[in-house]
C-alpha cells in the first residue's frame, strides 16, 4: 500500500495506525487521530502533514472503517505480527 507515498511508507504506517487505534476503540478511528499518532511516530513525515491529511490518510480511514473489528484484528495480526 506504499504506492502514493514515494517509498517512505507513510501510507502503509498510516494504516497500521488506523487499525491499532480503530482496535482499540471499538472498530472506529478518525483521520485527526490517525495523523497525529502517524506524524508522533514519524517525524520525517511532518514536513508532509498537508499531503497526508488531505490524500493518504482519508481514504485509509474510511477503508479500516468499513472493516468490521473482527476483519481489523485479523489485517493488523496480517500485516504487523506480534
Amino acid at each position: 500500500m506504499s504506492g502514493d507515498d514515494s517509498g517512505t511508507g507513510a501510507a502503509d504506517e498510516a494504516r497500521r495506525q488506523a487499525l491499532l487505534n480503530a482496535v482499540q476503540h471499538g472498530g472506529k478511528t478518525m483521520p485527526k487521530v490517525v495523523l497525529a499518532r502517524l506524524l508522533g511516530s514519524r517525524a520525517d513525515l511532518r514536513p508532509r502533514a498537508a499531503e497526508l491529511a488531505s490524500s493518504i490518510v482519508p481514504p485509509i480511514v474510511e477503508e479500516v472503517n468499513a472493516m468490521d473489528p473482527e476483519r481489523q484484528r485479523a489485517a493488523l495480526e496480517e500485516a504487523w505480527p506480534g
